[in-house]
């Protein structure tokens, strides 16, 4: 999906393990490009694309790249951190 001339890393629609509702999720990987100056608070176009999809009915997800790289090698830890962002 395209939204604010970027691209997202993950979009679905479903529900979460155990979830009745079916939802819009997208999940995105924020990578140094997103944030000011090198730290931690989201640029203009980052925010913007953030409140362009849920205006669009997604529960975004965002994850910062000093966290990926924390998580991406192990699949557990992973599929730990996932679930709990994603509130499951």
């Amino acid at each position: 999906d395209r939204v604010a001339s970027r691209v997202l890393d993950i979009t679905f629609e479903g529900s979460v393990e155990g979830g009745e509702t079916e939802e819009k999720w997208a999940i995105e990987v924020d990578g140094p490009h997103h944030f000011l100056d090198g730290g931690s608070a989201p640029n203009g176009s980052t925010i913007l694309k953030r409140r362009q999809l849920v205006h669009m009915g997604y529960k975004l997800v965002s994850i910062p790249y000093w966290e990926w790289i924390e998580i991406r090698a192990v699949p557990e830890t992973l599929r730990e951190y996932l679930r709990r962002k994603l509130g499951a």
